[in-house]
């Protein structure tokens, strides 16, 4: 246990390097914001925007990890499958009971299937009654005239 946690550690520290090394050469192939669309962005209309216009997409747009810095990250995770399986585990944890909630309210909201599953089975039940009672009706009636037969063969 120690030992796994000790290389958690190691490997984090690998990646926060790794970062912090690829930071300043990602840095330089990202393109620098205009002061124009800056201004933009901060709301105050520069002038040269249309009424209506929609804002820059760096505004709105979430932070994405630069496409080199997630390709190195991928590369490290899997060169240690150990490390990959402790990282799929920790993601796993944390999605499950937000997974677990919204699938049970959603199925306490739209039981439809639970009603069809307990028609199918009344009626299963229904014809097996049915069957039973057919079956037993008929081994009366059977019985009955062999009875009748023995009756008579005894009277001759």
């Amino acid at each position: 246990m120690k030992s796994t946690k000790f290389l958690e550690m190691v490997f984090t520290a690998v990646l926060v390097l790794a970062a912090l090394t690829a930071a300043p050469a990602l840095a330089q192939d990202e393109p620098a914001a205009p002061a124009a669309e800056a201004k933009g962005a901060e709301g105050d209309d520069p002038g040269g925007s249309e009424p209506g216009a929609e804002p820059p997409a760096q505004a709105t747009d979430p932070y994405r990890a630069p496409e080199a810095l997630k390709a190195q990250c991928n590369a490290e995770i899997a060169k240690d499958k150990l490390w990959e399986g402790t990282i799929r585990a920790n993601v796993r944890r944390t999605y499950e009971d937000e997974w677990q909630t919204e699938n049970a309210s959603r199925l306490a909201k739209d039981n439809k299937f639970v009603v069809w599953a307990y028609a199918i089975l009344w009626v299963i039940l229904a014809g097996l009654v049915a069957f039973v009672f057919t079956r037993q009706r008929r081994l009366v009636s059977e019985i009955d005239r062999l009875r009748g037969e023995v009756e008579a063969a005894a009277a001759e």
